[in-house]
């Protein structure tokens, strides 16, 4: 089993950088986990065509068997258990995990209907880099969860 997180854009900020090696580190030791930022240049003609190519290149680190979560404030909310349990049913399918973090116009209509589930973590509108951390924080939460570990308390 492997988790694959797909972000438009990089992180360079130094606190972001911090707390994605700090979450790596932790996650390291229940699954492989990799980043792939996808860096695009702002070229566009339209907003609609950012949206399709971004999710282009997004989709080509998408295989056919991964599970694909699209981190939409459109998605489905859950609470931290709940979260947890929905990831270890699909884990026990022995698929692979995939999540895409868009940009702030949200994802294009192929990448929408590769996806098996829309999850929403709030309301609230994040920058990619902060959601990154956030992101993985929540991975380490649903182990711990899983593994019954100390740290979701």
């Amino acid at each position: 089993m492997k988790i694959k997180i797909i972000t438009i854009g990089g992180y360079r900020i130094d606190f972001v950088k911090s707390g994605v090696d700090y979450y790596l580190n932790k996650i390291k030791h229940f699954s492989k986990i990799e980043i792939v930022s996808l860096n695009l240049k702002d070229n566009f003609n339209s907003p609609a065509e950012k949206l399709k190519k971004q999710s282009e290149s997004a989709l080509k680190y998408v295989n056919e068997n991964d599970f694909v979560f699209l981190c939409d404030i459109k998605g489905k909310k859950y609470d931290s258990i709940g979260f947890a349990k929905e990831v270890e049913k699909i884990l026990n399918t022995s698929k692979d995990l995939v999540f895409v973090i868009g940009g702030d116009e949200g994802f294009d209509e192929s990448l929408i209907k590769r996806s098996n589930l829309r999850v929403s973590f709030s309301d609230l509108t994040f920058s990619h880099e902060l959601f990154l951390v956030m992101l993985l924080e929540q991975i380490y939460r649903i182990f711990s969860i899983m593994k019954n570990y100390p740290y979701h308390k």
